[in-house]
């Protein structure tokens, strides 16, 4: 599953907006969004927010 897969996955999880993921990692909604879709990737420094906030261990999100 790829990165993109397992945000959205994990969000719907949670029961969350892009919205609300993207206001607790402090960035724009349309940022989150890119991330989502593979427009964009987070930035490295993002990663462990990301983590955090879904509950999931780091290496979660890149295992296929």
């Amino acid at each position: 599953m790829k990165l993109t897969s397992k945000l959205i996955k994990h969000r719907k999880i949670q029961k969350m907006s892009q919205q609300e993921v993207a206001f607790f990692l402090g960035i724009a909604q349309s940022t989150y969004h890119n991330w989502e879709t593979g427009t964009n990737v987070p930035n490295l420094k993002y990663i462990p927010l990301i983590s955090k906030f879904f509950n999931i261990p780091i290496h979660e999100l890149f295992e296929e």
